[in-house]
């Protein structure tokens, strides 16, 4: 399998699983808001996180292409970045969504009580984490993204209203999800990094991102390698 081949998976998988993830994470979050629903036992809820969970997974594969594109330009933010990000998929896209495909629904059958007393203590250090994550990986990555020119203008601008939102979310949302505001949060503020990954990965599977640097060259009267 030769390197551009393996890019196009990546993107691929980029592409798509930040598509599956988006949107079982808008139809989960219209459909089921609160988490201590004892609707969260439904097929419907369990195929959607299953969904994103799938989705997640997808994703973090198609990550190590995402930053090897830039490895030279963008630096040491741009790998701790996109390090992060893949921490926060791995917590909130992967943890979390099997948590609520595996254990909630079984909760809401056999121990309703306790679905109904919230996420325990452990779940706010797991909070923490994944959204610090969420906002330094957002961050790193799109400060290069703008200063250096790595994607499109709107993708640097993008990650920082993402880095903005997981800032917010320690504030609206907390470990407990079931206030109004803290339900809309929730769908809300992933968009802007799902839209980021999706163009990222699209670059990627469609060939864009391998012949940008060639056309460079050329237009300042360099051979291509």
């Amino acid at each position: 399998m030769t390197t551009e081949q393996v890019y196009r998976l990546s993107g691929g998988a980029l592409l798509t699983g930040a598509l599956l993830a988006a949107i079982s994470s808008i139809a989960s979050g219209a459909l089921l808001p609160d988490p201590s629903d004892p609707a969260v036992a439904s097929s419907a809820n369990i195929a959607l996180n299953t969904l994103s969970a799938v989705g997640s997974l997808l994703a973090l594969f198609g990550l190590p292409a995402m930053y090897l594109r830039h490895m030279g330009s963008g630096g040491a933010p741009w790998l701790v970045g996109v390090l992060l990000i893949g921490v926060t998929a791995v917590l909130f896209g992967i943890f979390m969504n099997l948590m609520g495909a595996l254990v909630f629904p079984v909760l809401a059958e056999e121990a309703p009580q306790l679905l109904q007393l919230g996420p325990p203590a452990g779940f706010f250090v797991l909070f923490i984490v994944g959204g610090l994550a969420n906002f330094l990986g957002a961050l790193l990555m799109g400060i290069p993204m703008l200063s250096k020119r790595l994607y499109s203008h709107w993708c640097g601008i993008a990650m920082l209203v993402e880095a903005a939102f997981a800032l917010l979310g320690f504030a609206v949302n907390g470990p407990n999800s079931s206030g109004v505001l803290a339900q809309i949060f929730n769908i809300v503020s992933p968009l802007p990094l799902f839209a980021v990954l999706v163009w990222a990965g699209y670059e990627l599977a469609s060939g864009a991102a391998h012949s940008a640097p060639v056309l460079t060259r050329q237009r300042y009267g360099e051979s291509a390698p």
